[in-house]
C-alpha cells in the first residue's frame, strides 16, 4: 500500500485519455507522464515478487527511457542504465516498488503535488491500482464505442499525420490490430473492469463527449474531484494525436468537430452493427443511441470470415512488443 497521491487517467484506447492528461498538465500542481505501459507491457508477471539487481536496473532504465523518448524507443533503455543504477539501493525490490520509486523521482524532479499516469491500458488493472494506490484518484474516460472503432481503424495513419517518430512497424501493428470484433471487445472489457470497481470512491467516470460539449463545466467537476484549482488554461490544449486529421500545434482548444466522424462514412454498416451487437448493454448504460438495422449487413459476414486472419497477424506483431502478452490478453479479452 502506497501513501503517495497520484492521478491515473485510464480508459479504452482512443477514448480521450491523452487529451485529459494534457488538460490536467495545465495545473501547476500536476505533471503528466507519457504512457508508461508498466502494468500491461514492461513489468514482470508478479508485481510483488522480488527481482534481482540487474532486472531492477533494466526495469527502471526502461521507465526513464519511455518517459524521455516514448514507448516506441524502449529498446534504447541501455542509455539510461547508468542513471538507473545511481537511483537504486542494494536491497532487493519488487517491480511495483521500482515503479513507485520512478514516480517519486519524477515528482521530486518536477516539484509537483501529483503525478498523472495516463496509460489507457491501466483500465485493465484497476484492481491493482486501487489496492496498491488507495490514496490516489482515477479518471476513467468512456467514449462511444463506434467513435473508438473509427479512431482505431485509422490509428495506423498517425505516422503520416504528424507523428513521424512512430516506426513503420508500429503502423503495421496498428493496422493488423484493427478488426471491429476485436476492437469492440476491448472496449467492452475495459468498461466491464470499470463497472466492477465502481464501489470505489477513487474512480470518476468521465464521458469524452461531455468534455467536448461542455468542457468548462466538466473540467471544473474533475478538478473538484481531484482537489485542485481550475485554471482557464485547461481549456487550451494542442490539437494533436488525432487518427483522422493532421496535427495542429498552433490552435489550442477542445475540438468537438471529431464527435460524429464515424457517422459520416467513417464506418461501414458492418462495423457499426458489430460494435452495437457486442456493446449493446453498456451502450444503453451510457446512453449512446444505437443505429437501427432491419437485417444483418452483408459486411458483417465478411468481418466474421477475415477475423482469424487478422487475429493471427495481430498476435505476431504484439508478441514482439509485449513481454507479458498472454497476461495482457487475458485482461483485455477475457477480463481475468
Amino acid at each position: 500500500m502506497v501513501k503517495d497521491h497520484h492521478i491515473f487517467v485510464v480508459g479504452s484506447s482512443r477514448s480521450g485519455t491523452t487529451m485529459m492528461g494534457r488538460i490536467l498538465n495545465k495545473s501547476n500542481k500536476i505533471f503528466t507522464l507519457k504512457e508508461l505501459h508498466f502494468f500491461s507491457s514492461i513489468s514482470p508477471n508478479n508485481f510483488n515478487q522480488k527481482i534481482d539487481k540487474k532486472t531492477q536496473t533494466v526495469l527502471l532504465s526502461k521507465l526513464f527511457c519511455i518517459q524521455n523518448e516514448g514507448i516506441f524507443n524502449v529498446s534504447r533503455h541501455v542509455h539510461y542504465l547508468k542513471e538507473a543504477k545511481k537511483k537504486l539501493q542494494s536491497k532487493s525490490l519488487t517491480s511495483l516498488e521500482i515503479y513507485i520509486l520512478f514516480l517519486r523521482i519524477v515528482k521530486e524532479r518536477e516539484n509537483v503535488d501529483f503525478i498523472c499516469e495516463q496509460t489507457p491500458n491501466n483500465a485493465y488493472f484497476l484492481k491493482e491500482i486501487i489496492k496498491y494506490f488507495p490514496h490516489s484518484k482515477i479518471i476513467n474516460m468512456v467514449r462511444d464505442p463506434r467513435a473508438v472503432l473509427y479512431s482505431q481503424k485509422n490509428k495506423w495513419r498517425r505516422k503520416f499525420l504528424g507523428a513521424n517518430k512512430i516506426p513503420y512497424s508500429e503502423s503495421l501493428r496498428s493496422y493488423f490490430n484493427y478488426h471491429p470484433m476485436l476492437t469492440s471487445q476491448l472496449w467492452n472489457t475495459s468498461v466491464s473492469h470499470t463497472l466492477s470497481n465502481l464501489d470505489s470512491s477513487m474512480i470518476k467516470i468521465v464521458k469524452f463527449e461531455d468534455v467536448l460539449f461542455s468542457p468548462e463545466k466538466q473540467i471544473k467537476e474533475i478538478c473538484k474531484f481531484l482537489g485542485i484549482k481550475f485554471v482557464k488554461e485547461m481549456l487550451s490544449v494542442k490539437k494533436i494525436g488525432s487518427s483522422s486529421v493532421e496535427d495542429n500545434n498552433i490552435d489550442k482548444y477542445i475540438d468537438k468537430s471529431k464527435l460524429d466522424m464515424w457517422k459520416n462514412g467513417g464506418l461501414n454498416s458492418g462495423e457499426i452493427y458489430i460494435s452495437q451487437w457486442i456493446n449493446s448493454n453498456f451502450m444503453n448504460r451510457f446512453s449512446y443511441k444505437k443505429e437501427k438495422f432491419r437485417f444483418k449487413p452483408i459486411l458483417f459476414y465478411f468481418y466474421i470470415l477475415i477475423f482469424p486472419i487478422k487475429l493471427f497477424f495481430a498476435l505476431i506483431f504484439n508478441l514482439k512488443r509485449n513481454t507479458n502478452f498472454f497476461r495482457s490478453l487475458k485482461r483485455k479479452i477475457l477480463k481475468k
